[in-house]
């Protein structure tokens, strides 16, 4: 009797263990993104947002021409989303690909989002730049 209690006490004591560090952890997703002076933007992959906090980092080299967006979009049905309070514009020396500098953080509705790198102007190119776009979760 006394061997049976004492398993389920310790089996009892490894899954409490076992589900607060599950619960410390805290799980993030990262999507990055590089764009070349030769293309007029570039999309990162999806990633799919539960809730909580989004941070977006990014650089444009000083060898670019002109000043580099980093936009997020929400990908919805239809033109998908711009969420403006997560963009930003870089002029030409912000950053470097070592060290990204951080833009924005803020919360945002569930969904999927990606990164979008876009030379300031239509169509414009020659910017050499990258994003990140990471999601905290809650």
């Amino acid at each position: 009797m006394k061997l049976i209690n004492y398993r389920k006490k310790k089996c009892f004591s490894i899954i409490m263990v076992l589900l607060l560090t599950i619960s410390a952890v805290r799980a993030y997703q990262v999507v990055s993104i590089t764009i070349y002076k030769g293309q007029s933007g570039s999309d990162s992959i999806n990633i799919v947002h539960k809730n909580g906090d989004m941070k977006t980092f990014g650089f444009n080299d000083t060898t670019s021409e002109r000043p580099l967006w980093a936009e997020v979009y929400q990908d919805v049905f239809g033109p998908d989303k711009r969420i403006d309070y997560l963009s930003k514009l870089m002029p030409p020396g912000t950053g470097d690909k070592e060290h990204f500098v951080p833009l924005r953080v803020d919360r945002a509705p569930a969904g999927q989002y990606y990164m979008h790198l876009d030379p300031d102007g239509t169509l414009e190119k020659g910017c050499y730049g990258a994003g990140k776009l990471v999601d905290y979760g809650d």
